[in-house]
């Protein structure tokens, strides 16, 4: 199963060398809570809703591209961050910079289920519909 976040303006504007279609591959569609390191007390909620970046998924033109930004961006060496990284499950993605999340496998989500109660929708004794 695959599962992949896009990326908005601002996060095209800080990844979109990186992801030049705006895809990035990612471990869940459901969002984590994370504490974020340089957000400073009072700056707002210092816990952020993420994605985890599924760092296995990368093309290893990707990974080198990520490892050199985290790098650059906290003052660590290169092979120190690449070390870090790929031992890890994934990195975060701050769920500001999507605009939605995707899935290729719904076998996940009972669909039969969900098709069988839209089936009960509006049916019924009249009174009751009057209500709605």
């Amino acid at each position: 199963m695959t599962s992949w976040a896009h990326l908005n303006e601002e996060g095209m504007k800080q990844f979109g060398d990186i992801f030049p279609d705006g895809t990035v591959p990612i471990r869940s569609i459901l969002p984590a809570q994370a504490i974020l390191p340089n957000v400073q007390p009072g700056d707002g909620d210092e816990t952020q809703e993420v994605y985890i970046v599924n760092v296995s998924a990368l093309k290893p033109e990707a990974l080198d591209k990520v490892v050199q930004k985290i790098a650059h961006k906290f003052q660590d060496p290169y092979e120190e961050v690449k070390k870090s990284i790929t031992g890890t499950e994934g990195i975060v993605l701050r769920s500001t910079l999507t605009s939605g999340v995707g899935i290729d496998d719904l076998s996940c989500f009972d669909l039969d289920e969900m098709n069988d109660s839209d089936e009960d929708i509006g049916e019924g004794d009249d009174e009751e519909d009057e209500d709605w």
